[in-house]
């Protein structure tokens, strides 16, 4: 397994998220995965509005964690689910296309786990605040 280590934003408003994305990219990072759990649908489209347009203009990688219907409307790279049910896998595979990057937190990270995820072609997991390319 290889690790890929990406900045991760829980975003708590637009301006302090917008912030810690330039800088991420200023420093380097090549992929942002976005969590705006936190916010009401209104701030949540202005913060992920703001870092889709820094990640495209520097060229970076952004996903959003467990947010498909913003995932799709704004044509982000792929998503992070924190839920790694196979059939809800399968379905945002489906629902996202081939192309999409798709992401899931597990809790163990056994030759099984790491087999199931393979057979429902998600790119990678994350287990222990660390994450992994699906190989």
């Amino acid at each position: 397994m290889t690790s890929r280590n990406h900045k991760i934003i829980v975003a708590s408003d637009v301006k302090s998220a917008a912030d810690s994305c330039r800088s991420s990219l200023e420093a380097g990072e090549e992929w942002i995965r976005l969590d705006l759990r936190g916010l009401d649908d209104a701030k949540s489209d202005k913060v992920a509005e703001e870092v889709v347009a820094l990640c495209s203009a520097s060229g970076a990688i952004l996903t959003l964690v467990d947010d498909i219907e913003r995932t799709e409307r704004l044509k982000v790279h792929g998503i992070h689910l924190t839920d790694s049910d196979s059939d809800t896998l399968r379905a945002v595979r489906e629902r996202l296309g081939a192309n999409a990057i798709i992401g899931t937190d597990i809790t163990s990270n056994d030759a099984d786990e790491i087999s199931r995820l393979r057979a429902l072609d998600i790119d990678y997991f994350s287990f222990e605040g660390n994450d992994y390319l699906v190989e």
